[in-house]
């Protein structure tokens, strides 16, 4: 799955996020590794971040689908929304 970063880049303009450092990871991360499924935790862990920073962003990101929410069992993992890739 290839990720156009510019695309990203420009949804998050159009959407008036604040571009904060913890956002610019995010992306950062998920434009090198796109196919990651983890939850807030897991990704939190990888990037060395507190969990309700970490969640709020991908909540940002979901708003503009970017990303996309699954809930599997008593989980719910974050992954590239077919809309974001």
């Amino acid at each position: 799955m290839e990720i156009n970063i510019q695309e990203w880049i420009d949804k998050l303009t159009e959407s008036n996020i604040k571009e904060d450092l913890l956002h610019l990871e995010i992306l950062h991360f998920y434009h090198h590794n796109p196919g990651t499924i983890d939850d807030v935790e897991g990704i939190a862990r990888r990037l060395g971040r507190d969990t309700q920073s970490v969640s709020k962003c991908i909540d940002d990101f979901v708003k503009i689908k970017l990303l996309s929410k699954v809930k599997v069992g008593s989980r719910e993992l974050i992954m590239v929304s077919a809309e974001g890739a």
